[in-house]
């Protein structure tokens, strides 16, 4: 019991003792303040990525630590956008000092050397200050062995104040660690605040370069649209100038077409006033045959009426001696004769035909000229008798201008049919 009622105490002060060391010794040497530092000396030179990186190695150290939550918080500004300018900048002085960039990370090879010495010192340091604190712990406790000799209840209630003293440590370190763990699940909140608003603000300036991107496209669609519609006017205006053109040929050759038309008509009209005058030079002619045809028929008949008038008497004369040889015939016979005497005894005048007209006189319509054309053609029959001159004349004549008329009638289309087949020739 005795042995139990001295290590009490000294347990006690064990306790004291690493509490101390636990609290104090990150003030002497913390690695997040190094690694913070580190960044610090980073973020000034304007290499924000090596500051950044370094304020993540301090926050893994010590989640809590404000300065390194601080430093990452301004590099990130730094980085997606707060100082554009600055950085843009900055990157072109890097583009142009690659080899202050190599310097730089081998200087801060070298502030890492330089952090790990100083916690190595540190470490010893603290190493030297436990050892000073175990030796006057030990003291401490050598005279407290000695007092717990001298007043073992005092030490018991010591012990009982020591405990209660313990307790009140353990709870104030309970709320300390508490509002510790409250201070760093603000901070995080408060840096996952801002990481969520730089987040929302990379995205934002995301959707604005994806909105001008857009803007942009559409520009050159709406400008491609445009140049397509202008190639469409301006094949439209080629297509209606090659119409025009064609409609130009068109009527040039409708045009060309008229005038040949015309010339045709024309030579048409010309034709057929040459065949118009011809067939008055040929109608002139006819008229003129047809007069010297109608004289020589006048002197013809003429001729034919004296010769007739001689000719009726020597018929006259024979008649009657026919008559007295006639008598002795049978009465057909007698008949004949007596017609043939009356035949005989037509008047010269109406023996005479019509020159005017070429065909037979009017008056054998009657009833003697009947008569005397049984006669007539009972003596041609006969063979004492034959056709006379002008009933001759007169049927050529009329042939002749029959088969004037005829050619006549027919030349122009005779002409056209020669002209239609020159035109098909060609």
């Amino acid at each position: 019991m005795v042995v139990n009622n001295t290590e009490a105490p000294l347990n006690t002060v064990k306790l004291l003792l690493l509490t101390l060391v636990l609290t104090i010794g990150p003030a002497w040497a913390s690695p997040a303040s190094d690694e913070s530092a580190i960044g610090d000396d980073a973020a000034d030179r304007g290499m924000y990525d090596t500051a950044l990186f370094f304020y993540n190695k301090a926050l893994q150290l010590n989640p809590a630590y404000a300065p390194a939550i601080t430093g990452r918080a301004n590099a990130l500004k730094h980085l997606k956008g707060g100082g554009s300018a600055k950085n843009e900048s900055k990157k072109e002085k890097n583009r142009l000092q690659t080899d202050e960039q190599t310097n730089a990370k081998s200087k801060a090879d070298q502030v890492k050397q330089a952090a790990a010495a100083k916690e190595a010192a540190a470490k010893q340091k603290a190493a030297k200050d436990a050892a000073a604190k175990q030796k006057l712990a030990k003291e401490t406790a050598a005279k407290q062995q000695a007092a717990k000799q001298q007043a073992s209840k005092d030490a018991a209630a010591k012990l009982q104040a020591a405990k209660d003293a313990a307790a009140k440590q353990q709870a104030a370190k309970t709320a300390a660690a508490k509002q510790q763990a409250a201070k760093e699940a603000a901070a995080k909140q408060q840096a996952a605040k801002t990481a969520a608003a730089k987040q929302q603000a990379a995205k934002e300036a995301a959707a604005k370069q994806q909105a001008a991107k857009t803007a942009a496209a559409k520009q050159q669609a709406a400008k491609e649209a445009a140049a397509k519609q202008q190639a469409a006017k301006t094949a439209a205006a080629k297509q209606q100038a090659a119409k025009e053109a064609a409609a130009k040929q068109q009527a040039a050759k409708a045009a060309t077409a008229k005038q040949q038309a015309a010339k045709e008509a024309a030579a048409k009209q010309q034709a057929a006033k040459e065949a118009a005058a011809k067939q008055q030079a040929a109608k002139e002619v006819a008229a003129k045959q047809q007069a010297v045809k109608e004289a020589a028929a006048r002197q013809q008949a003429a001729k034919q009426q004296a010769a007739r008038d001689a000719a009726a008497k020597d018929a006259a004369e024979k008649q009657n001696a026919a008559q007295e040889a006639a008598a002795k015939q049978k009465a057909p016979q007698d008949a004949l004769a007596a017609r043939t005497q009356a035949a005989t005894s037509i008047p010269a005048a109406q023996l005479r035909p019509a020159t005017s007209q070429y065909h037979a006189p009017t008056h054998v319509v009657s009833s003697k000229a009947l008569g005397w054309w049984e006669a007539f053609v009972a003596q041609a029959i006969a063979g004492e008798q034959s056709a006379p001159s002008w009933l001759i004349i007169s049927t050529c004549v009329n042939f002749a201008v029959m088969m004037v008329l005829t050619v006549w009638w027919l030349s122009p289309a005779l002409t056209t049919s020669k002209q239609m087949k020159s035109r098909l020739k060609r």
